[in-house]
């Protein structure tokens, strides 16, 4: 997008958030007096008789300048003088009064601060209300979406009064009306102590650094001795960094490692990577625990509307699982998408049947199918092919996906699916037409929660393990044997997944989730 497109969204957006909230006035508590400062210029008439009443209201109606103020002599009248007093001590209040850090956190903002060390630095220091330190710089660049099409950033100023009383309404509003402009908005933060030039610091902080990247991509890669090839072809072409991106292409490329100590190698989604002893080997998983969770709350919110509408009762909210393998990374993502479910669907259960392979879409078909038959209403999975969702559609319950959007294939069946997209968890678009009424906007709200960090998928106190809450549980397995043995992973009541280590390692059993099989 070009900067005139850009600047017609943002004018758009924040006429829109004006219009729709409403702007509040300074919170001045008025004592035991006559609030002078709460007085609407713009509808004072200070002349008598004006020569032309009507230009001189309209004039007035223009601005809150002093226009027209009269006079009683060579001075002001009293009126005028106390009203500017009034007026001169709030803005002193507006410039000398911080923006209370509740507010703050209330609007989701997290603080950062300028060069200033107080409000006299603010005043007397222009220079260092526009600049940052290389400390903030770095928390910016990590707390951030880097190089947005838009960034908002609130700041203090010479009217902290005004950020109290209107950003709670305006902010939300403002984001709304730039979700559908598709342009992509920066991560929203406070400044201390900022002035206008502080946001040049900021696109300086945000812009993406000047890496140029050259891929070099062997596609259609088994996992099997041709992956170790294609590592060392990778190595050999002069690549600095290699990404295995399956399962199964580690230990190929543990193979090849060792070879070229000077190349970083990554395995995606596995994790012999993190626990052997070669230091440029390494392990990267996406949290996609999160996004299942989010699918999670759409099949609640569907199987819910059923039991209010009476279309089912509370104990046939049974969701079936078609999952691949009993390991780590399958069993956080059917958890994850169970207690989602559970969030608004308090009486849902599970029932998960392995088929021992990432990718058989007749094994998939047959499993779905299976769990149909066991009673299930809402269908999901851990495996690649779409057939989970036609065999729901044919049996007339409804699914949600995984890897792609399978809405096209079972239209009538399939509500939304999570995927990870160039390392970021996102959702595919909400199958509106079947959706339970509401779960879009629900859908946002748990969004923001995770998000913000409001909400933990894992909040301990949201499910039982053999009927107690869950109270101690290791992440890491150091020594290979499929054990973990170190890290305690529950604290500050949560588990906390992917914390330690990218690849997931929440394999807890908890209660409400049945197991049909376990060959694999």
């Amino acid at each position: 997008m070009n900067e005139a497109q850009l600047k017609e969204i943002i004018l758009k957006a924040v006429t829109e958030a004006v219009a729709r909230e409403g702007a509040a006035g300074p919170a001045v508590d008025p004592g035991e007096v006559p609030d002078l400062s709460a007085v609407d210029y713009r509808k004072i008439i200070d002349v008598p008789n004006p020569a032309n009443e009507e230009e001189y209201r309209l004039l007035r109606s223009q601005t809150v300048a002093r226009l027209g103020v009269w006079r009683a002599g060579p001075r002001y009248r009293t009126n005028t003088f106390l009203r500017f007093r009034a007026d001169h001590a709030v803005a002193m209040d507006a410039v000398f009064t911080d923006v209370p850090q509740e507010v703050l956190e209330e609007a989701g903002l997290f603080s950062v601060q300028t060069l200033c060390d107080s409000k006299d630095d603010y005043l007397t220091r222009p220079d260092l209300g526009r600049r940052l330190s290389d400390e903030t710089v770095a928390e910016l660049r990590k707390r951030c979406v880097l190089n947005p099409d838009i960034q908002i950033v609130v700041s203090d100023g010479l009217s902290s009064t005004s950020i109290t009383a209107n950003i709670k309404d305006v902010l939300p509003a403002i984001l709304q009306g730039l979700k559908s402009s598709g342009a992509t908005v920066g991560t929203p933060f406070f400044i201390k102590y900022g002035r206008v030039g502080a946001m040049d610091a900021v696109t300086e902080a945000l812009a993406e650094k000047g890496i140029t990247v050259e891929w070099s991509v062997k596609w259609n890669i088994g996992e099997d001795s041709s992956c170790e090839e294609a590592n060392i072809e990778l190595a050999e072409e002069g690549c600095q960094l290699i990404i295995n991106n399956s399962f199964g292409f580690e230990p190929y490329m543990l193979k090849v490692a060792p070879d070229y100590p000077d190349i970083e190698f990554i395995a995606c989604t596995n994790q012999a990577s993190w626990t052997d002893d070669l230091p440029n080997t390494h392990n990267a998983f996406a949290n996609i625990y999160e996004g299942r969770y989010l699918a999670g709350v759409v099949a609640g919110m569907k199987m819910q509307e059923m039991i209010d509408n009476g279309d089912i009762t509370a104990d046939q909210a049974v969701i079936g699982y078609v999952a691949a393998f009993p390991f780590a990374e399958v069993v956080s993502g059917y958890t994850a998408f169970y207690l989602g479910a559970k969030s608004v669907c308090p009486s849902v259960t599970m029932k998960v049947s392995f088929v021992g392979s990432w990718s058989d879409a007749t094994l998939e078909a047959n499993a779905a199918q299976a769990l149909c038959d066991e009673g299930c209403i809402m269908i999901s999975q851990h495996s690649d092919n779409t057939t989970p969702a036609t065999a729901a559609q044919d049996a007339g319950v409804f699914h949600c996906g995984y890897n792609n959007d399978m809405t096209g294939v079972a239209p009538e069946s399939s509500i939304i699916s999570c995927r990870v997209d160039e390392g970021a968890v996102v959702m595919t678009p909400l199958n509106e037409d079947i959706a339970a009424a509401g779960t879009a906007e629900k859908l946002a709200e748990v969004e923001e929660q995770i998000r913000t960090g409001a909400l933990q998928v894992f909040d301990t106190s949201t499910f039982t393990v053999n009927g107690e809450e869950l109270t101690t549980c290791l992440a890491l397995d150091t020594d290979g044997d499929f054990v973990a043995d170190s890290e305690e992973a529950v604290f500050d009541g949560a588990f906390h997944e992917s914390y330690f280590q990218s690849a997931p390692y929440f394999t807890v059993q908890i209660d409400g989730i049945t197991w049909l099989n376990e060959a694999y």
